[in-house]
Formats: C-alpha cells, structure tokens, sequence
C-alpha cells in the first residue's frame, strides 16, 4: 500500500512540474521557429527583413513579422499587400518565398508548399491551424 501511494505522489509531482515547463518549452520552440524565419530572410534579403520589421509589421502592430505569420497570417498579408502598394504579385512573392517558405522547411514539409498556398487563400484559419499542427505548436499565439 504504502509504495502505491508513493507512486502515486511521485507521478501528481511529475505532473506538476510538466505542466510548470510545457509553457517554458513551448516559448522556446517558438522563439527557435521565429530565429528560423528571421534567419532564413536576412540570409535572402538582409534590408528586405529590416525593412518590414520596423516600418510594417512593429509600426502597425506592434509585433514582429515572423510573430504575426504565426498569430495572424491573413494581416501579415495585408500588411504586405499595403506596403507594396497593392500590388498583389508582390505582396505574394514576400509571404510565400520569405515568410510561408522558412516555416514548411522547418517542418520539412515543403512539397506541400502549394496546398497550404491554396489553402491560405481559401481559409487564412484553417491555414494557420494546419501550420501550427505542422510545427506541433498547439497553443494559441496571440
């Protein structure tokens, strides 16, 4: 009886201080994801990353770029979509190649670079719940 109870305790212990790390964990994934995407544009584009960071995505919400491409993919795209002017083909090229690319070569899932694409345009939701089940993020972001 008394080492049942012991296991008993030892494993409401256990429990206690995984849920103390997971959040710990999880900020930890996520902040490697956003040095993922980060890198990965500063390596194509140096002044292109600076650029939306500070005058895009900080200025008119606060956040960083690689964050809103997690939170809220769909105003990370108007946030394009306005600084090029409307010019859809660019705001485009900068959410696919510099934001959308890094996250599916983390998650080594590139070939369905184009379904989730597709996916964006039809439901921004759906895709970024699939992009979070990819990553294995499985908190909200916001």
């Amino acid at each position: 009886m008394k080492l049942s109870k012991k296991l008993k305790e030892l494993k409401d212990e256990i429990k206690d201080i995984v849920k103390e790390e997971k959040p710990d964990l999880l900020r930890e994934a996520v902040e490697e994801l956003y040095a993922h995407v980060r890198s990965y544009i500063w390596s194509k584009s140096p002044a292109l990353y600076d650029t939306l960071r500070d005058f895009v995505c900080k200025k008119n919400t606060g956040k960083k770029c690689e964050e809103l491409l997690l939170s809220d993919p769909k105003l990370l795209y108007e946030l394009l979509l306005e600084y090029y002017n409307g010019n859809k083909s660019s705001a485009w090229f900068t959410f696919r190649y510099f934001f959308v690319r890094p996250l599916l070569i983390k998650a080594r899932c590139l070939d369905r670079e184009e379904e989730l694409l597709e996916m964006f345009v039809e439901d921004p939701t759906r895709f970024k719940e699939e992009i979070h089940r990819l990553l294995n993020i499985s908190v909200t972001l916001e």
